[in-house]
């Protein structure tokens, strides 16, 4: 009598699960998994929830990584996301955040509607304007 129950038990457990995964994410939910995943340097990660456009980016940034010192990259892995606001606007939306290595810097981070899920769109546009914005 109880292993029936167990294997029920065990079957809605795993249809809220996969329930639940497929629902569909906000923006800033997005934004703070990409964000994590690019700061600690798991660009693969990162490019799952990326426009074609920023996945392109990604891959020079991998290559880029592949010639820093180890020892940054697990400095990189350090670095905590704060998310400040989030705006959307029809199928787009602007999650700004500040980043732990660079307090009281707020920056953007763009995000398009895909379907029903929210992908990033990080182009080498955004890199230029954190820098001249740094200046």
């Amino acid at each position: 009598m109880k292993k029936p129950f167990i294997v029920l038990s065990g079957l809605l457990l795993l249809m809220s699960l996969v329930m639940v995964s497929w629902a569909p994410r906000s923006a800033r939910d997005v934004a703070i998994e990409w964000l994590n995943d690019f700061y600690h340097g798991d660009y693969a990660a990162a490019e799952r929830i990326s426009t074609d456009e920023t996945k392109t980016l990604l891959e020079t940034v991998k290559q880029l990584a592949a010639m820093v010192p180890d020892s940054t990259m697990q400095a990189m892995k350090s670095i905590r996301i704060e998310v400040t606001s989030e705006t959307i606007k029809g199928d787009t939306a602007v999650v700004k955040y500040v980043a732990s290595d660079q307090p009281g810097v707020p920056q953007p981070l763009k995000l398009v509607k895909a379907g029903e899920s929210w992908l990033v769109l990080f182009t080498k546009n955004d890199m230029d304007m954190d820098d001249q914005e740094h200046k």
